[in-house]
């Protein structure tokens, strides 16, 4: 089955926001109780109620890279594959080294066929610490990758 890339307009609300201003004192402990109210959510599938509390998260603490991660999760979820990938990169920008946001890149250019631009993002979660080599064995987002040598080294846990 070939995956096709949804071309959908982004509105507003789909974009990460842009911050310049560091968290108030509290603010990150606020992020982090939006989000981890949003794992119900996530668990019963409603990703959208997952996603407005987690962009509740990132409004509380603008630099919570996990909360953009987890928004583009939502996304992700929703086969809105290119707004995944704008959220993924705020949170790269606020923490190049979260190897999770690299893993769910790779995850989504192997969806939409782009397999160079995945293994790399594979790569670079695994030098960031991404060790999880069951992940990379069996997750089927991964599974048109099998053949490639480098993939290949990746689920033989080897880099």
């Amino acid at each position: 089955r070939k995956t096709r890339r949804r071309k959908t307009k982004q509105k507003p609300e789909d974009r990460p926001p842009v911050h310049t201003a560091d968290p108030a004192p509290g603010e990150r402990e606020k992020a982090e109780a939006k989000a981890f109210e949003a794992q119900s959510f996530f668990e019963m599938g409603m990703f959208g109620d997952a996603r407005a509390k987690l962009k509740e998260a990132v409004e509380a603490d603008p630099t919570y890279d996990q909360g953009y991660n987890l928004i583009g999760v939502t996304y992700y979820a929703r086969d809105r594959y290119e707004d995944a990938l704008d959220w993924y990169k705020k949170a790269l920008e606020l923490n190049p080294a979260n190897h999770d946001v690299y893993y769910n890149m790779a995850c989504v250019f192997s969806i939409l066929g782009d397999k160079e631009q995945a293994v790399n993002y594979l790569q670079i979660a695994v030098l960031n610490g991404y060790v999880d080599v069951a992940s990379i064995q069996t997750d089927k987002d991964l599974k048109n990758l099998n053949g490639d040598p480098t993939f290949e080294k990746l689920k033989a846990g080897n880099l």
